[in-house]
Formats: structure tokens, C-alpha cells, sequence
């Protein structure tokens, strides 16, 4: 089944600061959910929603689109043959301020906007997430698309910081695209503070496979 859903981000003193849509597909006959993964997938940007990984890479149903973007006749959707559903369940997260997730009334827009506070907040409304769906002990992987790169590498830093332990999983879609993204993620490796979720050079390891994902327990 799919729902989408709306959760707020929380601030130190448990006061709602923005309102953060998600996309959330998951099965519905499988009894026991301890084990069954978990995709956590991300768009870049960093100003994009996550409609391009939801309905132009994973999702059930994906645009009618050639390899440079373009809609192809007869205009519509198609199944998705190659959709990992069957196999994880995936939630599409919209960052604040991109597609339906908006700042709640005078909260300040600098501790949402920011390589490092994009990373603090989507960790915090993430830790939320998993405890009201009960997937603490889901095997949880991390995705992203372009800036969603750099996104997933900080977050992968401070989830496991507090306790997640996400696997990085990224090789699949733009890995092969470290060609593209190598800038940007390697302009970051030298300028963010480690203790403040940086994006370094150990975290492009992760996303090119260099260190092998650590399988949760």
C-alpha cells in the first residue's frame, strides 16, 4: 500500500518548526517488518522534491520518458519492472521548502538551509519517522540523486551517530555518476567540520563502495 503523509520537524524543545511531506510505500502482507528493509530516498538540488526518484527511477509507476528526460509518445506512465518494492519498502522525502513540506509560521529559514543543517534536521525528523513506523530494527539504505549525494553522505554520518545505522546505497543510481557529482561532493570533503555531520571523503568511500555497508544487527 501506498499513503502519503505530512510529520513535523521538531525543534530542542519539542515544537513544531516545519511541516515535511512524504510519499511512503509499503507492503501490506508481509506480517513481520523487523527485517525488511528500508529505502529512504532523497532528490537533489538541494532545492528538488523527491518526484524524480519517485516517479523516474524507483517508484511502481514511472513517467513515459526517453534517457535524456524527454516525454515519448503515447504520453502517460508505465509499470516499473525494475521497482525494488518487492523487496524494500521506500519512503520519498520532500526536504523543507521543496514540493509539499513548508517552514510553520516565524521559524528561522537559516537552521534549515545549509549543507550542515540540512543534514541536522532531516536526521532529527528521520529518528521520528522510524519510531512511529517501528523500524528501528529494519536494515535501512540511503539514496540519493545529485545533490542528494552530499545529503546522504552527512545523514549516513549522523544517523549512525544517534543510533540508526543506515547503509549507504547510491553505486546503482549515479555511482557510475561520481563523474558528475565529484565536485560538489569532494568540494565539501575539504570545508565541513567532522563533528558537525561533514561530507568527507570516507563518506564518497561509502557511496563508491569502497567500504563495504555494515549489515545491522
Amino acid at each position: 500500500m501506498w499513503r502519503p503523509g505530512l510529520q513535523p520537524v521538531w525543534n530542542d524543545e519539542r515544537e513544531p518548526i516545519a511541516s515535511m511531506f512524504y510519499t511512503f510505500y509499503e507492503r501490506s502482507d508481509v506480517g513481520d517488518k523487523s527485517t525488511r528493509p528500508l529505502v529512504i530516498s532523497f532528490n537533489g538540488g538541494p532545492g528538488s522534491a523527491s518526484i524524480w526518484m519517485h516517479i523516474a527511477y524507483t517508484g511502481p509507476r514511472l513517467l513515459k520518458i526517453d534517457d535524456e528526460g524527454f516525454p515519448v509518445q503515447p504520453y502517460g506512465i508505465q509499470e516499473n519492472t525494475d521497482s525494488i518494492l518487492d523487496v524494500a519498502d521506500i519512503v520519498y522525502v520532500d526536504p523543507v521548502n521543496t514540493g509539499f513540506s513548508r517552514i510553520l509560521d516565524d521559524a528561522s529559514r537559516s537552521q534549515f538551509f545549509g549543507v550542515n543543517e540540512d543534514i541536522s534536521y532531516l536526521a532529527r525528523w528521520l529518528e521520528t519517522f522510524v519510531t512511529r513506523h517501528g523500524r528501528w530494527t529494519s536494515p535501512k539504505f540511503l539514496i540519493g540523486e545529485s545533490y542528494g549525494t552530499t545529503r546522504v553522505a552527512g545523514l549516513a554520518a549522523r544517523l549512525q551517530a544517534v543510533g540508526v545505522h543506515p547503509h549507504v546505497e547510491h553505486a546503482a543510481l549515479e555511482l557510475v555518476g561520481l563523474r558528475d557529482l565529484a565536485p560538489d561532493v569532494l568540494d565539501r570533503a575539504v570545508d565541513e567540520d567532522a563533528e558537525h555531520g561533514r561530507c568527507g571523503l570516507r563518506h564518497v568511500a561509502f557511496l563508491s563502495g569502497s567500504l563495504a555497508p555494515r549489515r545491522e544487527t
